[in-house]
């Protein structure tokens, strides 16, 4: 445990980082802890710590018991710790689990009570405190592509009893309207598997073209093959209507279809935190092979592959670097091929001289018309300027090809700015602006964005 750490320089986040390792050894092995302290000797420019450490008779786990539910099935909360029975106490993996069913929503508070014999046998008793799971809510907001958005929406975190989440909403944007209905299981048949299921029609306004779909989708996954690996496997099928309102219907593919797809994705995250990065990286990774079925049926196959890192500089300083890359296969041209599944890019999280998707190939009437293949890269400079306030400058670059010409590096766009962001606990609100350094004609000079979230 401590050998990854040795002849490493002795602040104050390593000895942290070592303290808690070694305590979890011994949590995750069945050992409680009675006394546990460490002590630091520093000698010749070297510190050495020592741990006193007490522990007392090994436990194996032997019941969960539950208390204080009126509408949760008892059930669903014991069978979460079923494969621990009789094995030696993981406390670590027994809080792991504890922090799962809080996630839920379902509860509001759960307070753990161990008796162990004299052999070590232990007894859990969880008395758990039910929140409120039924609510309804509006929201509302604004985004420099989407303009003014305002929702409403119902939902149940406890279902039946059963811990499912179900809800229900209807979102309107200047962009147009969104209905969904969405049900999900965080364990499928008491496994780890979580499924999620959605039933959804929208309306759309874009650049050149209007959209109506409708349709379903299911959604595998599970987050148990490691520690920072999540694996997703979604099936979806829609009924798609496009409708020219700009772009010559002969340059839009097919326009009345049905799409029905298999998406595979993989995520590796060490990030230190998923919402506001200050340190570490993410890889994703995701494979989808679709079917469209119109007056001309054809097929695609779609690879998708993106990651980031975050590297401190200094005390309030930090450097964020990003890169990702689509292909898009198609077995049809782009006479046939709908303009709806086509990649687009450019916008907040991509090359930010460009409004949202609108980066890449053109129609006769100045619209984006997607393509087949696309590459970002992404540096950027962090810097607090004050409490939440940050200071923000990043170089963009990117390229998309039309379908049929694969991944182009010889005409990349470049893009420089400046921006600022105040970290929320929703995530950042961005407002950058970016310098177009490679226009062409008929593209703006730069952008502004406003946004929420990590840029990537």
């Amino acid at each position: 445990t401590a050998a990854p750490h040795i002849g490493k320089v002795a602040n104050t986040d390593l000895l942290t980082t070592l303290r808690s390792e070694i305590e979890s050894v011994f949590r995750s092995t069945g050992y409680p802890l009675e006394t546990f302290k460490m002590n630091r000797i520093l000698a010749d420019g070297t510190l050495t710590p020592r741990f006193i450490i007490k522990f007392g008779v090994r436990q194996r786990l032997s019941d969960v018991i539950v208390s204080g539910t009126e509408k949760t099935k008892v059930e669903r909360v014991t069978k979460r710790f079923e494969d621990l029975r009789g094995e030696w106490f993981d406390a670590e993996e027994f809080d792991k689990r504890l922090k799962k069913l809080l996630a839920t929503g379902a509860f509001s508070s759960v307070r753990v009570e161990n008796a162990t014999d004299s052999s070590g046998m232990l007894d859990a008793t969880l008395h758990m405190v039910e929140g409120k799971a039924r609510g309804a809510s509006t929201y509302g907001g604004f985004g420099s592509y989407e303009g003014g958005i305002l929702g409403l929406k119902y939902h149940d975190r406890n279902l039946f009893g059963r811990l499912w989440n179900f809800s229900t909403g209807l979102e309107v944007s200047s962009r147009g309207l969104l209905g969904d209905i969405r049900l999900s299981d965080p364990w499928l048949f008491d496994t780890d598997t979580y499924l999620g299921l959605r039933l959804f029609s929208v309306t759309r306004s874009l650049e050149g073209y209007d959209k109506f779909e409708t349709g379903v989708s299911a959604e595998f996954s599970r987050d148990d093959f490691g520690k920072h690996l999540d694996a997703s496997l979604i099936f979806g099928s829609s009924i798609v209507n496009t409708d020219s309102n700009d772009i010559p219907v002969t340059q839009l593919g097919e326009t009345v279809y049905g799409h029905h797809y298999l998406r595979a994705e993989l995520a590796y995250d060490r990030r230190d935190d998923p919402v506001t990065p200050a340190r570490g990286y993410h890889l994703d990774a995701a494979f989808q092979a679709g079917l469209i079925a119109g007056d001309v049926s054809s097929n695609y196959y779609r690879f998708d592959l993106s990651g980031a890192g975050y590297i401190p500089v200094g005390k309030k300083g930090q450097v964020n670097l990003g890169a990702r890359t689509s292909i898009l296969s198609p077995s049809s041209g782009i006479s046939e091929f709908p303009i709806d599944l086509r990649l687009f890019t450019g916008g907040s999280d991509s090359v930010r001289s460009f409004r949202y998707n609108e980066m890449g190939p053109r129609s006769v009437t100045n619209d984006p018309l997607g393509g087949e293949a696309f590459w970002v890269a992404n540096v950027e400079y962090v810097h607090v300027l004050f409490g939440p306030v940050k200071g923000v400058g990043f170089i963009d670059a990117g390229s998309l090809s039309a379908i049929n010409e694969g991944l182009n590096f010889d005409s990349a766009e470049l893009a420089a700015g400046l921006g600022i962001r105040i970290d929320l606990p929703v995530g950042p609100i961005r407002l950058e602006y970016g310098q177009n350094l490679t226009k062409d004609e008929n593209e703006s000079s730069g952008i502004w964005h406003f946004a929420i979230g990590a840029a990537f």
